[in-house]
């Protein structure tokens, strides 16, 4: 008993040392909520190895025990988010734990986090381990709660950063894939027909002005079709290249508008200098397309901004990325 009360006290001075986590408080799941934020919540851990040692949080019966989790990959240093969950009906109750692969709020401006796996394994201190669910956009686990039952979970990060955690009743989380599915499928369809309408237009009417926007047109459909997913769909490419068609979609997509606005304003009639800085833009451009297939992080043309980003940096992200990204929402 001496030995577990030194080793406790070392764990809360000199965590790094003791590899020893203390007890955490466990989270209410309410059986009629829709979902809830546990990324706020946890606990994260780092610096510990490819093993963490942590107390489970304390049952109805108020016991504490202990669990130790090894990484998925041996010799590693990953990072851990903690959190514990109880049950506190009398009914089983089931849940998605959900992490977005990509978000434009908090993805960062130079090098920013593109598509990438977010949670590498969760492991429960009761029971088997939660089930990986299939999807292209989020990193998903089902998790299972029996009545009255308290269970501590340990999340083994893929990354540094840590992702948002959310818990997601089933039905209400594929409520709402179904309504976002709907929407993006009518703006895919409007951009569409725009895209093919401008490009007959100027088989009738042979106008800069017409294939110019109509490659806004082309440019902005095919960004939607990576950002909404559909890219997976239409091709046979895996989630896991996902971020280089998204980083040469949204420089591919700026090139098109530097193209617009150089026909629509009439570039070419001012002068030289203006022109020269133009037509630098374009190819500018062009060459993180190219780029893009090589480091997929650094080109993007519609850059998301950090909410701790300097004043300085902001004028190289659109509105709208910054007015997501200070509200801390994703689409």
């Amino acid at each position: 008993m001496l030995a577990y009360g030194l080793l406790l006290a070392l764990s809360q001075f000199y965590p790094p040392l003791a590899g020893v986590a203390n007890a955490i408080e466990a989270l209410a799941v309410d059986p009629d909520a829709a979902k809830m934020e546990i990324t706020t919540k946890g606990e994260l851990y780092e610096g510990r190895g490819d093993r963490l040692q942590i107390e489970t949080a304390p049952g109805p019966d108020g016991y504490i025990g202990r669990m130790a989790v090894q990484a998925s990959t041996p010799g590693t240093d990953p990072s851990w988010l903690v959190f514990a969950l109880s049950n506190p009906s009398d009914s089983r109750i089931v849940r998605w734990l959900v992490a977005p692969r990509y978000a434009l709020a908090n993805s960062g401006v130079f090098r920013p986090e593109l598509d990438a796996p977010r949670i590498t394994a969760v492991t429960p201190s009761l029971g088997f381990r939660p089930e990986s669910l299939q999807s292209d956009r989020a990193d998903m686990f089902r998790l299972t709660l029996e009545p009255g039952q308290t269970v501590t979970y340990a999340a083994e990060l893929a990354s540094s950063k840590v992702p948002q955690l959310t818990l997601w009743t089933p039905k209400f989380y594929q409520a709402k894939q179904q309504d976002s599915m709907l929407f993006k499928g009518v703006l895919l369809g409007i951009t569409g027909l725009l895209a093919i309408f401008l490009t007959a237009i100027f088989a009738a009417n042979h106008r800069a002005i017409f294939p110019a926007t109509a490659l806004v047109a082309w440019a902005a459909l095919v960004y939607f079709c990576v950002d909404f997913g559909f890219w997976n769909k239409l091709f046979p490419v895996g989630p896991d290249r996902t971020a280089t068609y998204r980083a040469a979609a949204e420089a591919g997509l700026a090139a098109s508008l530097a193209l617009f606005l150089y026909t629509f304003l009439r570039i070419g009639l001012w002068h030289v200098w203006i022109r020269s800085v133009f037509w630098v833009w374009i190819a500018a451009q062009f060459i993180l397309i190219v780029v893009a297939i090589v480091d997929r992080r650094r080109p993007r043309g519609l850059r998301a901004l950090r909410p701790s980003s300097s004043r300085a940096s902001e004028p190289y992200s659109s509105p709208i990325s910054r007015f997501a990204a200070r509200t801390g929402r994703s689409r």
